[in-house]
């Protein structure tokens, strides 16, 4: 276990991926998704259960309330049809909005191709908290 200090000023990032691959001649494909949050040294403070839709066609919200911030922050993603995270936000508990980037790629190979995606963003957040975590 370690133990982040969070007082003061935090950068966290917030991230949603996907990956997807699509196997010829029988050899089998794959879907995983996710949403995580990093503190300022990239450490994961938050990360998504496995039944836990994290990015769909329509847009989905995740609301979480932690020791790192006050209120309740709503993660919102929205993917494209393919699957692939489109466009993420972070809403701070008064509605302001801070937009995260989308990027993806295609990836074809001999056996099949695939496709990974990820939408992030960093939130600035103030706490005098402790955070203890897996390392």
């Amino acid at each position: 276990m370690a133990t982040t200090a969070i007082a003061g000023e935090n950068n966290i990032k917030f991230l949603f991926s996907s990956s997807a691959s699509l196997g010829i001649q029988n050899l089998g494909s794959s879907f995983s998704s996710g949403f995580t949050l990093f503190d300022n040294d990239d450490n994961i403070l938050f990360e998504s259960e496995d039944d836990l839709p994290t990015c769909s066609r329509d847009t989905n919200h995740i609301e979480i309330t932690s020791d790192c911030w006050e209120g309740i922050w709503d993660f919102s993603c929205g993917s494209s049809f393919s699957g692939k995270p489109g466009a993420c936000s972070a809403y701070a508990p008064d509605t302001t909005e801070t937009k995260g980037e989308a990027n993806d790629e295609f990836t074809p190979n001999p056996f099949g191709n695939g496709q990974d995606g990820e939408c992030s963003g960093t939130i600035t957040t103030y706490s005098d908290g402790m955070y203890t975590h897996d390392k």
